[in-house]
């Protein structure tokens, strides 16, 4: 947590932006993918709550299989740590939902 960014009271964030992490990860992406904007691919957020020494991620519902987490557990190195999932429209890359979230 030391090099978070509170920006909320009592959350600890980090300081990189989505775009700024996707446009310098070393991460191997299939080749097809490598030229997509971040925005297309499920996402989410992992912040610290100070209070209670627990992770909130907020992610795309896309990425609530049991396999997607343990992956975000690993990318993070967050082990057995206590975590909240929660999904959040910040993150939803489903054409349907987005157009049910911006529709009249």
């Amino acid at each position: 947590m030391s090099e978070g960014v509170e920006r909320i009271a009592g959350l600890c964030d980090s300081p990189d932006t989505h775009a700024d992490v996707w446009e310098n990860s070393t991460a191997e992406v299939p080749a097809a993918s490598r030229d997509q904007p971040y925005f297309v691919f499920p996402r989410g957020r992992v912040l610290y709550r100070q209070s209670d020494g627990r992770f909130i991620v907020y992610m795309d519902r896309a990425l609530f299989a049991r396999g997607a987490k343990a992956a975000i557990r690993a990318f993070f190195a967050l082990g057995d740590e206590s975590i909240v999932w929660r999904a959040d429209p910040h993150y939803i890359t489903d054409p349907d939902e987005l157009d049910r979230l911006f529709s009249d």
